[in-house]
């Protein structure tokens, strides 16, 4: 398997890893601070 291949897998494969807990943590921030985390304010600040 080429290294690019085997790269590819690996990250594509870790991307529910660093997914579920920033998902997470954005609920409880939200859910504990009131904090207005919609898109749009998401990529203004």
């Amino acid at each position: 398997m080429p290294a690019g291949e085997a790269a590819r897998i690996a990250l594509g494969l870790v991307i529910p890893f660093v997914l579920i807990p920033h998902i997470i943590g954005m609920r409880v921030q939200h859910a504990t601070f009131r904090v207005d985390d919609t898109y749009t304010q998401m990529i203004l600040t």
